[in-house]
């Protein structure tokens, strides 16, 4: 039988988008109830949210830094009754430090009878489609080489949530198009043809961000991808000049501050993955429009709702349907 891997959001189907969102909204309610009911004097009488997965484990393999991803998974599988084993820096705390290979990690911590899935963020392309092709459990890609198809369900689902559907809105993503976030969130949106999307960025701006931003109803901002410039030079000291040359260019064409918000439409949203730099500054904090931290805290619900289907079988019956 074919395991529910979620590995490219070009493999998800809409029936799956839709049916995740209605869940990922009813778990947001639930939590905005903190989780628990209490009598009066403190002491908890009732659990808010199912234990869906008693007696569940859930291992997280990360191999680069994350805060919003790995933390909104832990909890999620804690707040659905499971439980995690954790690797945050895997190339150092598991036996890839002893050079054992990642198939072999994947096949040995999947073989474990606890596990029922498996997360892995890797900074190769194509790290969590080998570590599906030996995992005996279902495998999520939390973020490779190309990709962060999860990262792309909790855009979608904030879109919706804010501006009432995705369908036929003006999506705009600013920024470096060679970021994982950019490029799942593109595949997802494919499944909503109505929509159109446009791109500003420093090599190919047909028109400024100012101007795009007055028909826009979604600024999908992105950092740049600074780790990965200048990759071919060795010298030290030129990379780090030709770096500071690029980051200029980039936040002169790329940043989304209170001037460019004083363009959009009254009733748009600006979102960004995280974690920002310049390109988002502080200052648009306090524009009920800009949603990166709601967004960020839409991990949870969305993750929950994610594990929740994928554990019950629904993820993959609805993608047959």
């Amino acid at each position: 039988m074919q395991l529910p891997h979620v590995i490219s959001a070009k493999d998800f189907t809409r029936a799956q988008l839709d049916e995740l969102f209605i869940k990922a909204s009813r778990v947001k309610k639930l939590l905005a109830k903190n989780y628990y009911q209490t009598d009066g004097s403190g002491h908890i009488i009732k659990d808010f949210l199912p234990s869906y997965l008693t007696e569940r484990t859930m291992a997280l393999l990360f191999d680069q830094p994350s805060l919003r991803t790995s933390s909104s998974f832990e909890t999620a599988m804690y707040a659905l009754g499971g439980s995690c084993v954790t690797y945050r820096n895997a190339s150092r705390e598991s036996s890839i430090a002893k050079d054992e290979s990642l198939e072999d990690t994947i096949e040995m911590l999947s073989g474990n009878p606890t596990i029922s899935v498996l997360v892995l963020r890797h900074p190769e392309t194509g790290a969590a489609q080998r570590a599906a092709s030996v995992s005996s459990v279902p495998v999520i890609n939390a973020g490779d080489g190309t990709e962060h198809p999860t990262q792309a369900l909790v855009d979608l689902f904030t879109i919706q949530e804010a501006l009432g559907s995705i369908e036929g809105k003006r999506i705009t993503l600013v920024g470096d198009m060679h970021a994982r976030t950019a490029r799942s969130l593109r595949y997802a949106l494919s499944l909503y043809p109505s929509t159109t999307i446009s791109m500003v960025t420093v090599e190919n701006k047909p028109r400024s961000l100012l101007e795009t931003a007055k028909v826009s109803d979604v600024l999908y901002v992105l950092r740049p991808q600074q780790e990965n410039w200048s990759k071919d030079i060795e010298d030290p000291a030129r990379k780090a000049q030709g770096i500071e040359k690029a980051l200029k260019k980039y936040y002169a064409a790329c940043t989304v501050n209170n001037r460019v918000l004083a363009q959009m439409p009254e009733n748009s949203i600006v979102l960004h993955p995280r974690p920002r730099g310049l390109e988002l500054p502080t200052e648009v904090d306090s524009d009920p429009r800009v949603l990166h931290a709601v967004q960020g805290r839409n991990g949870g619900p969305v993750r929950m709702a994610l594990l929740q289907m994928m554990h019950s079988g629904e993820w993959q019956r609805i993608a047959k349907q």
